[in-house]
């Protein structure tokens, strides 16, 4: 097995865990969690359609009469910009697995250079701001066309998104520290 197959295998390991640990954050607040580990050992688990397939987010959350999309990211910000992002294509998918089931979309980072947990909706993410950097003036969201697999879409942190919980570093691994269980339950409207 080569070394970008290893090192692939290895984030994809880190990427369920992180899947784990936003669902136990659901369950905990009282949520049902339908994640897509359970039906999709490879690949994305899709929308199938007559014609076309459309890439849903990782976990289907129920509960309190509401039902949602959670994608999970693992990864830290940019290293020359405050933000982060993910693939354009699979955005606008996420605009259509919206617009199909109509069920809204959290996106959750996990930060872990930051040691920290953030996330916000997909339609708020996506709202339009402008922020200064270094003397330069950023419009999100920012689009960069430079990637061979595709456009990447990038959101401002902290601007964009709101902080849910913390991370701590220890041995070998990263473990959940706290969330913010009375923010996340405004967030998501639990009246419990």
């Amino acid at each position: 097995m080569g070394t970008s197959q290893q090192n692939f295998e290895k984030n994809l390991l880190t990427d369920k865990e992180a899947e784990i640990w936003t669902q136990e954050i659901f369950n905990n607040l009282g949520f049902y969690v339908f994640p897509k580990y359970l039906y999709s050992d490879s690949g994305a688990p899709c929308l199938v359609g007559l014609n076309d397939n459309i890439v849903v987010p990782d976990l289907d959350v129920s509960g309190y009469g509401q039902r949602f999309w959670v994608e999970v990211k693992n990864k830290p910000l940019r290293k020359l910009y405050p933000d982060t992002g993910f693939s354009e294509r699979l955005c606008n998918e996420y605009l259509k697995v919206q617009e199909i089931t109509n069920s809204n979309i959290f996106i959750i980072c996990f930060d872990w250079k930051l040691g920290k947990v953030y996330g916000n909706w997909l339609n708020e993410l996506l709202k339009p701001r402008t922020i200064i950097w270094k003397n330069e003036k950023i419009l999100y969201p920012h689009i960069i066309k430079a990637n061979t697999r595709g456009n990447t879409i990038f959101f401002p942190y902290p601007e964009a998104f709101i902080t849910i919980g913390s991370m701590l570093l220890q041995p070998y691994r990263y473990e959940l520290n706290k969330y913010d269980y009375d923010a996340l339950k405004i967030l998501f409207k639990i009246n419990k």
